[in-house]
């Protein structure tokens, strides 16, 4: 299987200035309440079947001080005694119990820029790594736990094999999708304690994301290259506040990392098994925080992309969209997303009519002030303004429509083609089977008094901006 991913340049602007701070975490076992929460309550295009949470196997108790097992009379490791407590210095057991390695998180504001609400998954204790500065440079949480052979398996690939993983936790996900889902997509971002003082070592906590046995989490570089294993040693790691790790993976700066895999359309029994370990020992925490796993365009945080990611000589983008009968475009809208402008033209160039919009929300595109709507006149051959509408409206156009146009995007936003910003939009159609489609950004002309389209000049300069969202293409590994 062609595994793909993209690193997303998020256009997730904030309300108010600089980092905002608020993750809020709730240890969570259930696996309904997990699975749920990752996948967006039923709304993402997939069907969840099953989902089950587990960690190792009880290992040895570990003297924090003296930096290694303790030992019998025999000469033998002492193990855990399968309780789940923690040992602290071999001095016996602390009242936290096994299963906080996982819980659920709300992200009102945008900490790291990473929409919610989703799931946390810690070698440590997932609670700890809620929105607030970082207290400490080797915050740790030992559950003294060892991998299991299948998951050393897992995780060998991801951070290099000769050493035991411990403190493990994993994830399996099965779930169906529809015979419209081609694509399935989601967030993430991805931390540790060991930033900076183990970069470069063995003790290379790492994070598998495994699509029917594939690993689809990659992260290429910044400038480009090979995708990378998601591990304490990406080149990318980064000093980025909001809670208590001391580092995050952030190419080009953006801590939030997107992973889209190809599925096979109205396939079920697929299985996603997230898994995470520290490698080599059990300190210094590792965390990842996951949202939006769906079916590619179910959601604004996880559009569908123009096809190759590039305009037209016209400056256009086009996208071929698959509409299902009972899918994403007839019930729920389909998300798409070009690059940034102040206002867009959309057209239907082959298949149904559009027959509604939805704007984005204020988490993805700060705009208070709304946005005006123009419906195509067949009968003038010109646009006729439909109305006024505010962050997440939607219109429905009565019989559908070939085309419309979208402006007003306030200015003050800067989102002109220098800024790494987005505009999402959810479109349903009338009918189903295959759309080809195009929008046609509009930008504001600085030294004239109204709106034209970006030249397609602009545009191919634009492609070479790596912070740029549409410039960052798929990858194949």
């Amino acid at each position: 299987m062609k595994k793909q991913l993209r690193t997303l340049t998020m256009a997730l602007a904030l309300l108010g200035a600089g980092q905002a701070t608020a993750i809020g975490i709730t240890a969570e076992t259930d696996v309904l309440i997990l699975s749920d929460q990752l996948t967006g309550f039923g709304t993402s295009g997939i069907l969840v079947t099953g989902s089950t949470v587990s960690y190792g196997t009880p290992g040895p108790i570990f003297d924090e001080e003296e930096g290694g097992p303790i030992f019998d009379e025999g000469g033998e490791p002492m193990l855990d005694d399968g309780d789940g407590s923690v040992f602290d210095e071999g001095d016996g057991p602390s009242p936290v119990p096994l299963g906080a390695q996982t819980g659920i998180y709300s992200n009102l504001t945008g900490t790291y820029n990473l929409p919610g609400p989703g799931i946390v998954l810690s070698t440590g204790n997932v609670e700890d790594y809620a929105d607030g500065p970082s207290t400490s440079g080797s915050f740790s949480t030992s559950w003294n736990t060892v991998a299991t052979a299948d998951q050393a398996l897992l995780l060998d690939p991801v951070s290099g094999s000769g050493s035991e993983f411990y403190d493990v936790v994993q994830l399996d996900i099965e779930f169906n999708v529809a015979e419209n889902v081609s694509e399935i997509s989601f967030l993430s971002v991805f931390g540790s304690e060991e930033f900076p003082e183990y970069v470069g070592s063995t003790f290379n906590d790492g994070f598998g994301l495994y699509l029917n046995g594939n690993n689809i989490a990659g992260v290429e570089p910044s400038g480009g290259g090979t995708p990378l294993t998601v591990n304490i040693n990406h080149p990318d790691f980064a000093d980025i506040p909001g809670t208590e790790l001391n580092g995050v993976l952030a190419p080009n700066e953006n801590p939030v990392l997107r992973f889209d895999t190809a599925v096979t359309p109205g396939s079920t029994g697929n299985i996603l098994t997230i898994i995470l370990g520290d490698r080599g020992d059990m300190s210094f925490d590792t965390t990842v925080y996951l949202a939006s796993l769906g079916a590619t365009g179910s959601s604004e945080f996880i559009p569908v992309m123009p096809n190759n990611g590039e305009p037209n000589a016209d400056g256009s983008f086009e996208f071929d969209i698959i509409i299902g009968a009972n899918g994403l475009g007839i019930d729920t809208p389909i998300w798409i997303d070009p690059i940034i402008a102040v206002g867009y033209v959309y057209e239907v160039n082959s298949g149904e009519d559009f027959a509604s919009v939805t704007f984005p929300s204020l988490a993805a595109v700060n705009d208070t002030t709304g946005y005006d709507l123009y419906r195509w006149d067949e009968l003038l051959l010109d646009y006729v303004l439909v109305g006024h509408y505010n962050a997440e409206d939607t219109h429905v156009f009565a019989g559908g429509v070939s085309q419309f146009k979208i402006l007003g995007i306030d200015t003050p936003l800067e989102l002109d083609p220098s800024d790494p910003n987005a505009f999402m939009t959810g479109l349903t159609f009338t009918g189903s089977g295959p759309i080809n489609m195009s929008m046609t950004p509009i930008t504001y002309d600085t030294n004239a008094s109204s709106a034209v389209p970006v030249p397609s000049a602009i545009f191919l300069f634009l492609a070479g901006i790596p912070l740029l969202l549409v410039a960052s293409r798929r990858k194949t590994v």
